[in-house]
């Protein structure tokens, strides 16, 4: 069964969703179901790393990032963001905030929403 890239993205934001509700069990559940069904869509992949990231599995979520997400896509400002985070919640300081600062680099006045997320995460402590 074909699932539709319309259909991966409504469920990829249903997954995030229920993650940024204070689901991440059902969040992780659904995000790793869609990728199931398909491996290749690179909103799948963001969903569930995402996914991860809120039920605080840094590590699998650095893995899906770095090799399903950053190596079709290495420009994805979003995806670098997250990768940037997940790295300084996993005491992976330096590397989490070099991916941040490139983010910024890059941003100029063309990715507001991507500048405001870097800014914010390169201020967020890192986990203990």
């Amino acid at each position: 069964m074909k699932i539709s890239d319309d259909l991966v993205q409504k469920l990829s934001n249903a997954g995030t969703m229920a993650s940024f509700a204070g689901l991440p069990a059902q969040g992780k559940t659904i995000m790793a179901g869609v990728r199931a069904v398909r491996p290749d869509n690179i909103h799948a992949a963001m969903g569930h790393a995402i996914a991860l990231i809120n039920a605080n599995e840094m590590e699998h979520a650095i893995g899906i990032l770095e090799q399903s997400v950053l190596s079709i896509s290495p420009d994805n400002l979003q995806a670098k963001c997250f990768l940037g985070f997940a790295l300084k919640q996993a005491g992976r300081e330096e590397e989490g905030q070099w991916h941040l600062q490139d983010v910024l680099a890059r941003c100029g006045d063309e990715h507001p929403a991507e500048k405001e997320m870097a800014e914010l995460f390169l201020t967020s402590p890192e986990a203990t």
